[in-house]
């Protein structure tokens, strides 16, 4: 089961070198949110048991391959920006497209029923290195945008103009139990910011009880295509 959620979002102006995202006012992930949820067991949450690959979102062909983004032992992506194209790109359905691609790592804790995230570094995957990247160079970065208080991060809906490239975004975020494990009811919250397409949409979620715990992408002059590195999440501490 689906639902929408708009403005589960926040906007940071960019990311400097050591991850920071500079210029972001009051949005981002500085601060704990807090989310009651059944009461249950007080522990911190982390990814455990094996990791599996999901279905390929984009393309599996453009682009080159690039080294996984992952997070920090014992945090997973709790949050997602993109950088799209200022540019229309005729010779990809004349849309805007995704030219980069961050995670907001961090980590979940339950204490007594209630979810608290706990906001760590930013990584990230940054187009331009393909030949005719000069339309791919100016961009907007999108809405920093993280899943509704007591969810997780487990797939992606997006749209493609063709096989290669994408944009119009948004995260698929799963129920969390007191527990800690992941639950079947899911909420779609879009991207702000990753543009608009009525072009094929693509959607790919992580296997049953896992949550996306790393992104490998391919890289050109946008963010080509990328999937997602899959895992339950277990108490950790």
């Amino acid at each position: 089961m689906f639902a929408t959620v708009l403005g589960c979002g926040f906007d940071p102006a960019g990311v400097a070198p050591g991850g920071e995202v500079p210029g972001a006012g009051d949005g981002g992930l500085d601060a704990a949110v807090d989310a009651p949820i059944d009461a249950g067991v007080t522990c911190t949450l982390a990814p455990s048991g094996s990791v599996t690959t999901s279905a390929q979102l984009a393309s599996a062909t453009g682009g080159d391959p690039r080294a996984q983004l992952g997070c920090p032992e014992g945090q997973w992506p709790v949050a997602v920006v993109v950088d799209r194209t200022n540019a229309v790109i005729g010779r990809h359905g004349n849309e805007q497209l995704v030219a980069s691609m961050f995670l907001r790592c961090g980590a979940i804790a339950l204490a007594d029923g209630t979810a608290s995230v706990i906001p760590g570094e930013l990584v990230g995957a940054i187009g331009g290195s393909g030949l005719n990247c000069a339309d791919y160079a100016a961009v907007t970065r999108s809405a920093e945008t993280s899943c509704p208080p007591g969810t997780v991060l487990v797939g992606f809906q997006i749209h493609r103009p063709d096989t290669v490239l994408w944009n119009d975004a948004s995260l698929r975020c799963a129920t969390l139990t007191a527990v800690g494990t992941i639950g079947t009811d899911e909420t779609l919250v879009p991207i702000v910011g990753s543009g608009t397409s009525t072009h094929e949409a693509q959607s790919v979620a992580c296997p049953a009880g896992t949550a996306v715990v790393a992104i490998t992408p391919r890289v050109g002059c946008g963010i080509d295509g990328f999937n997602m590195q899959c895992s339950a999440l277990a108490c950790g501490g």
